[in-house]
């Protein structure tokens, strides 16, 4: 690629920082991206302690992840209902474990998992209700899920 001026660099915006990135990436120019990165104008701002902030983060992008999780597995249940009557009781205890590993994460938090339930109530779908009764949740499965789910946040509170 034809060397461009580091003027050209600096006085990019953010946009045109952004799809340079993208560009960058997608050709795997990592030199390129690093220039971009280096470049960017730096900015110092006040914030809430970013502990905190990382954590509430984390708290809510896995909570949408699990959800995203758990609608899969309905969908498979859904389609094995109609295809593999067998499959459905795997798929709903899949859900079940997930479900139960996830609330003793979030109480080994000291989390309240009906309030993080009503705190996510927009991403949140109770199509499970709605469906199908869960079977009782495998504590052994449960318990493999927990740990996932608790390295997330282990990491994030470092």
């Amino acid at each position: 690629m034809k060397s461009i001026k580091p003027v050209i660099y600096e006085n990019l915006t953010n946009r045109q920082r952004m799809i340079a990135s993208v560009e960058a990436l997608a050709r795997d120019d990592y030199d390129e991206r690093v220039k971009l990165v280096k470049s960017c104008p730096k900015k110092t701002y006040k914030q809430a302690d970013a502990a905190y902030v990382d954590m509430m983060e984390t708290l809510l992008d896995l909570s949408l992840a699990i959800e995203c999780d758990l609608r899969g597995q309905m969908i498979n249940f859904l389609i094995a209902k109609v295809t593999e009557h067998e499959a459905m009781m795997v798929f709903l205890q899949s859900i079940s474990d997930m479900k139960e590993g996830w609330k003793l994460a979030i109480e080994e938090l000291g989390v309240n998992p009906d309030s993080l339930a009503k705190a996510c109530q927009p991403i949140m779908h109770h199509s499970f209700d709605i469906y199908c009764t869960l079977p009782k949740p495998n504590p052994d499965k449960a318990e493999e899920s927990r740990v996932i789910f608790s390295g997330y946040f282990e990491k994030v509170m470092e």
